[in-house]
């Protein structure tokens, strides 16, 4: 039996899964936890806008340029 006893303010949620009988390990995040996350995923949504920009942009340059010719 599993019971949940609030007394951190700072926890995000609680996950748990049986597993060979057993409901451990039980993971923890925190708010913290869940900032670090949207802080990676933040920074690879500005990656991947830079390089879709790029690949755009190299793309109308070899059109063009092969239009020219």
């Amino acid at each position: 039996m599993c019971k949940e006893i609030k007394r951190n303010k700072n926890v995000v949620s609680v996950r748990y899964a049986e597993k060979d009988g057993t409901l451990l390990p039980i993971t923890v995040y925190t708010y913290e936890d869940l900032q670090r996350a949207e802080d990676q995923v933040s920074v690879q949504h500005v990656i991947f806008g830079c390089i879709y920009s790029l690949e755009a942009m190299a793309v109308l340059v070899f059109y063009f340029k092969k239009r020219a010719k």
